[in-house]
This record gives C-alpha cells, sequence and structure tokens, in this order.
C-alpha cells in the first residue's frame, strides 16, 4: 500500500482520496473515455506532456499559468474553471480559501469568458 492511499488531511482527518470533487473526476473519466489523454497538473506540466494542451482544466489559481498556456496556442482552445463550492466534503476554493485558493484565476476566466463549472 503506497502513502497516497493511507495518509489523512491534517484538517479533517479524512482520507485524501475520500475527498475528490466529484465534478472533475466525472470529467476525467469522460474524457479519458473518448480518448483524451489526460494528465494531473502539480505545476511544469508542459515538462510532462511536451506539447501544448488543446483542453485544459482547473481548480485554484495554482492552475492559471496551464490554462494561460493553453489559451496561447493556436486554432481551437478549451480553458475551464470547475469551482470547488462543497466545503463538507472537501475545501471550498474561493477567493479567500485558507488551500486552493481560487481568485486571480477566476477573475481571468470572467474576463476572457473561460468555462465555469460549479
Amino acid at each position: 500500500m503506497n502513502r497516497v492511499t493511507t495518509a489523512n488531511h491534517p484538517k479533517t482527518v479524512r482520507a485524501f482520496i475520500e475527498m475528490t470533487h466529484r465534478p472533475m473526476i466525472e470529467l476525467l473519466s469522460y474524457l479519458r473515455a473518448i480518448r483524451f489523454e489526460t494528465f494531473v497538473s502539480g505545476g511544469g506540466i508542459q515538462k510532462f506532456i511536451g506539447r501544448r494542451p488543446i483542453f485544459a482544466f482547473g481548480n485554484s489559481d495554482g492552475d492559471q499559468q496551464m490554462l494561460e498556456w493553453t489559451a496561447a496556442g493556436n486554432g481551437a482552445r478549451f480553458m475551464g474553471l470547475v469551482h470547488h463550492d462543497d466545503p463538507e466534503r472537501e475545501c471550498a476554493y474561493d477567493r479567500k480559501s485558507d488551500v486552493g485558493r481560487l481568485d486571480k484565476a477566476w477573475d481571468e476566466a470572467m474576463e476572457k469568458g473561460w468555462t465555469v463549472v460549479k
């Protein structure tokens, strides 16, 4: 068993694997079903995939650069944010969140017409 499957969140004391945001899991499942190659970013995504994405979804300001990099490409591109708004299941990502802040990326999404899903 690896640490990812057994580790608990320090504040909620729930297993990290129980704290997934269902809309994001559903999106990844759908994309994989239609044969999209998916990557989960933690920074530096361009180092791992070797090419500019045509479709990027994020959920916090930590994903803003990935979304901007995707948007800067030629041709049709899709940039979207999933707004974590369920504090019971996980931290609600918003402007004043302690973790998973969604502030600057939200403003850019509104300004540039990126898709936002709640």
